[in-house]
């Protein structure tokens, strides 16, 4: 089951990489919430938006059409029971589908939060923290992730990570896999 971490006071003496003061952080599991995405490949659950919250989803969530299968848009997200202050958001690229060079993958992306009644594409979103890099996955099994900076860690109850660009050539499509927020 894929694990959330969160605030946790016992750690708030630890350091973190690249001047950010730590964030303590405890671990909470995806449950009780509901899953949403402005862009699926198929209306098949093989590549549905809640496979890119599983850690061991063989097919991980496609992109590439909209909610009905057509389209472009890719923004994935998990709208939680409660609200909590997230630190870091990390994934890996789809694990079935696509071969080409960085698996489909996110090359640039924003990690986002909402506390909107309704959670979806029409939220009132704010980037908690970016990757604008253009750098494809080396290897299928790698993780890209954003730690979440200082001026920015305040509480939200949905949370997603709307994808800029993608390593797949073909048209406007992306794939992710094990989504873990802390």
């Amino acid at each position: 089951m894929l694990e959330m971490l969160v605030n946790n006071k016992a750690l708030a003496n630890q350091t973190c990489p690249n001047d950010s003061a730590a964030m303590p952080l405890k671990e909470v599991t995806f449950t009780g919430g509901t899953v949403g995405a402005t862009s699926i490949y198929t209306p098949s659950a093989t590549y549905a938006p809640a496979n890119a919250f599983h850690e061991g989803s063989v097919n991980g969530w496609y992109s590439g059409r909209n909610a009905n299968g057509n389209g472009d848009l890719a923004l994935p997200w998990y709208n939680f029971p409660t609200a909590f202050v997230p630190g870091l958001v990390s994934f890996r690229p789809g694990q079935n589908l696509c071969s080409q060079t960085g698996w489909c993958g996110p090359t640039k992306y924003q990690y986002i939060g909402t506390n909107d009644d309704v959670c979806n594409e029409f939220s009132a979103w704010r980037v908690l923290c970016e990757d604008l890099s253009g750098n494809g996955f080396e290897k299928r099994i790698s993780s890209k992730y954003c730690l979440v900076q200082d001026h920015t860690r305040e509480s939200f109850k949905c949370l997603g990570v709307t994808v800029l660009d993608s390593s797949y050539t073909g048209y406007s499509c992306v794939s992710m896999n094990g989504i873990a927020m802390r």
